[in-house]
């Protein structure tokens, strides 16, 4: 008989159900109110923590915000970190990955709205509760990849390849962001193509092999 997974003691799990209220409690009130209108104070009742106890997790309001974010940076990622079929090439890969993620980043222009393109405006500073910075990691080790294939430029590093690609989707978003009727679903589409056309390797050059793991 297998052994029973050890559980997270009490005291974690109290608290990331505290850190999930908190974030559960904000999207509500963020989505309702807007940014200026929410206060701390408001978010801790809400969630029936002290403000102080939101303080713990997060250090400010923008903090919060570019966490609830995160979440949409995320789900690109855990789509871009798919296994790679090998009868799929790289670019198709993530094509399929922005189509799939479609219906969460409209999901999520719901209830953030406007909260999103401050987030995007402010991404290079806070990095999006991280997920900026997981998807980076997971465009990158798509590109090694794609690399190691041969379907993909090789004269470049990936890093620096999956940061460029990273601010072309980041682009689509806040075009879409700022005004509704922008395509998403076909930009995307396009912002995947663009990508894949500029990182792919060359028929005709011999290009120095320089790629490396992430």
């Amino acid at each position: 008989m297998q052994p029973r997974p050890q559980r997270a003691p009490v005291r974690e799990r109290k608290k990331l159900e505290t850190r999930r209220r908190v974030l559960a409690e904000a999207r509500r009130l963020l989505a309702s109110q807007g940014f200026f209108a929410t206060s701390i104070e408001q978010i801790a009742a809400a969630a029936e923590v002290a403000p102080a106890t939101v303080f713990n997790y997060f250090p400010s309001k923008d903090a919060l915000v570019a966490e609830l974010a995160g979440e949409l940076f995320e789900t690109l990622r855990a789509h871009v970190d798919r296994p790679l079929p090998p009868e799929r090439r790289a670019q198709t890969h993530l094509e399929l990955a922005l189509a799939d993620s479609a219906p969460a980043i409209r999901e999520a222009q719901t209830v953030l709205g406007p909260l999103l393109l401050r987030v995007l405006r402010r991404a290079p500073v806070d990095g999006a509760g991280g997920g900026l910075e997981a998807l980076r990691g997971a465009l990158s080790r798509l590109v090694v990849e794609g690399q190691r294939r041969a379907e993909l430029r090789r004269d470049v590093e990936a890093s620096f390849l999956a940061e460029l690609a990273c601010a072309t989707l980041v682009a689509a978003l806040g075009h879409w962001l700022r005004d509704p009727r922008y395509p998403l679903d076909a930009r995307m589409c396009q912002a995947a193509a663009v990508i894949g056309d500029g990182l792919r390797a060359s028929s005709t050059s011999t290009q120095p092999t320089i790629w490396r793991d992430p």
